[in-house]
């Protein structure tokens, strides 16, 4: 498994920096590779689906952690089914615990985007994004702060 981890580490951080260096040549050889995917993984296994994957979906729904009471997908619609009662500000900040504790099977949604739109509603999120966009122009020099200390 180790090994395993490690070519695919190795084949997906060199496909990056493939797309990185030479963006021409991968976009013309990404729809090669995807038809040499659809074609080869089918006479291999006939599934689209590789058999790894195939084995970890079905272990994550023998221990119910996709598709059961405690799977991300449920924990996620009861997060959002919590936030759908108040939409603009949310159930307030810190409350994530105890409506997810009476309306949920476990405590958290599992997903940090849910968390914040069940706590500070549709207007929080909204302030997130914002102060994400910001910091990630900050930090590429094209922001307000960028042009100040240039």
């Amino acid at each position: 498994m180790g090994k395993a981890f490690y070519y695919g580490y190795v084949l997906v951080s060199s496909g990056i920096i493939a797309c990185l260096m030479k963006r021409r040549a991968m976009v013309a050889l990404l729809p090669i590779a995807l038809a040499v995917y659809v074609v080869a993984v089918p006479l291999a296994s006939n599934s689209l689906t590789p058999a790894v994957l195939r084995r970890a979906v079905q272990t994550e729904e023998a221990q119910q952690s996709l598709g059961g009471t405690g799977g991300r997908d449920q924990l996620i619609r009861d997060g959002l089914g919590i936030w759908s009662r108040s939409p603009v500000l949310g159930v307030g900040p810190g409350n994530n615990y105890p409506y997810m504790i009476r309306y949920s099977a476990l405590a958290t949604a599992h997903n940090q985007y849910v968390n914040i739109l069940m706590e500070l509603g549709a207007i929080g999120l909204a302030c997130f994004a914002m102060f994400s966009y910001q910091a990630i122009r900050v930090a590429a020099g094209q922001g307000s702060f960028g042009r100040i200390a240039a």
